[in-house]
């Protein structure tokens, strides 16, 4: 007898077993270019020049992921180096996930396998690296990837036989 909300998202055409006839839809567009510069100055605590800034926009559509991980890709680039951004998602995250330790690509792959684990159950110290470069996160106990596409190019890089090795030490 109370009333129910839902806030839930989707991308567009993507498929759904709602009924989408009885929801208010809101879409949410991109971010301005001001509350794009926002963000980036909250999330990574540095200033970009305007010309930076235009392009981020540019590029990732407005998308605040894409956004930072272009951002974040500028930060670790000499200045000679610096391109705008890569063009491809993939390229984003490889090269946020391409500087850690290979001695956690099993820790990786089982934390993908999962939604998420308790803190418990993780060695924390060993994924620090991770943890430090933002790519896994430790909230309320629970330890799970800053972002589901981390954990889908973990699982997705990873080969067949490795994915059965990483079930197997989850079962």
């Amino acid at each position: 007898t109370e009333p129910v909300s839902l806030v839930a998202a989707r991308k567009p055409g993507g498929a759904t077993a709602l009924r989408l006839d009885r929801f208010v839809r809101q879409p949410v567009g991109p971010l301005s270019l001001g509350a794009l510069h926002r963000l980036l100055q909250d999330r990574l605590e540095t200033v970009f020049p305007r010309r930076q800034i235009v392009g981020m926009h540019r590029v990732s559509g407005g998308n605040p992921f894409v956004a930072l991980e272009i951002a974040r890709m500028g930060l670790t680039l000499s200045d000679a180096e610096r391109p705008l951004a890569p063009t491809r998602m993939e390229e984003l995250i490889q090269a946020r996930l391409a500087p850690l330790p290979s001695d956690l690509q099993d820790a990786l792959l089982d934390l993908a396998a999962l939604s998420h684990s308790p803190g418990d159950r993780c060695d924390l110290p060993r994924l620090g690296p991770a943890i430090d470069a933002a790519v896994i996160e430790v909230e309320a106990g629970d330890v799970r990837f800053a972002h589901p596409l981390f954990a889908a190019a973990v699982y997705g890089s990873a080969t067949p036989a490795r994915r059965r090795a990483a079930h197997s030490r989850l079962a």
